[in-house]
């Protein structure tokens, strides 16, 4: 898999994206095992992590963060879905940036506040917008993710199938959802 870095601070947008990370995958196995380890690597460390994500994926993660003999504190791991979570704050398809900062804001503060560690965020409902053919959307979301680590920072991966950029004009989408990156994972060539 490769790695392209930005530098940690968006000099167009004045936003901090050092701790935004995006990944792009070709199948499950290939997105599991790009998301999974992350996880896994924080909650050995005793991170908190939070999972917004599609049931199918939710479960792919779980099953592969089950470990013999180790369990994560309950307050350390919360996993949500990311099309239920999507609609509390959207209007019209559209994502509400007060909304956005009063549901995953609070969901965010709480868990930084009940295991007071770091705390690793994965989801994908910009890939749900994506797929909805909402890009614009997706971009937008990804920039409020971008303004809440400033709130108060934390690790963010996101994802999308590579699958949903193969026309010309999604490729041009790609490079913009890229622009909100710290690091972008590209599947290796």
């Amino acid at each position: 898999m490769s790695l392209y870095r930005r530098p940690a601070q968006d000099y167009a947008s004045g936003v901090n994206i050092s701790r935004h990370a995006v990944h792009f995958y070709e199948s499950e196995a290939a997105f599991a095992d790009g998301i999974a380890p992350w996880l896994a690597e924080g909650l050995r460390a005793g991170d908190a992590c939070l999972v917004v994500a599609t049931a199918a994926h939710r479960t792919l993660l779980a099953g592969r963060l089950k470990q013999p003999g180790v369990a994560w504190p309950p307050a350390s791991y919360l996993a949500m879905d990311a099309a239920e979570t999507l609609a509390r704050f959207c209007i019209e398809g559209f994502p509400d940036e007060w909304r956005f900062a009063s549901v995953v804001g609070e969901i965010v503060g709480e868990m930084k506040s009940k295991v007071r560690r770091p705390l690793r965020i994965y989801g994908e409902m910009v890939s749900l917008l994506v797929a909805d053919g909402r890009v614009d959307a997706a971009i937008a979301l990804e920039r409020m993710w971008n303004r809440l680590t400033e709130a108060g920072p934390f690790s963010l991966t996101c994802s999308y199938p590579l699958r949903e950029f193969q026309t010309e004009s999604r490729k041009a989408s790609m490079q913009a959802i890229c622009l909100e990156h710290g690091a972008v994972r590209l599947p290796a060539a």
